[in-house]
């Protein structure tokens, strides 16, 4: 009806959605690490600033394309991937350079 109609245009003209509650107004970026005893790392993470985001959710998925038409790997799987690559790429032995 009329609601759903109304629904579509707001979603239309307000993609972003409503603000956050203000509970998470001016918290500063934050990144959570728990260590699990058998080594499985489970982390959380907050980055407030959408320039930084973006550029966050840019180079995961371009480390996340699929490696050819036969890559079956879900995305979630690729994205985790991708973000152990970039660490290792970090932490590995310096580069040569010519």
């Amino acid at each position: 009806g009329l609601q759903a109609v109304a629904d579509r245009l707001l979603a239309h003209l307000d993609p972003d959605g409503e603000e956050p509650p203000e509970e998470d107004a001016g918290r500063d970026d934050e990144l959570w690490f728990v260590r699990r005893k058998n080594g499985v790392l489970l982390f959380r993470g907050r980055m407030s600033d959408p320039v930084d985001a973006e550029a966050f959710v840019e180079t995961i998925d371009t480390m996340a394309t699929p490696c050819g038409p036969d890559d079956q790997r879900e995305l979630k799987l690729r994205r985790i991937e991708g973000l152990k690559d970039l660490v290792n790429d970090a932490t590995g032995p310096p580069r040569h350079r010519l």
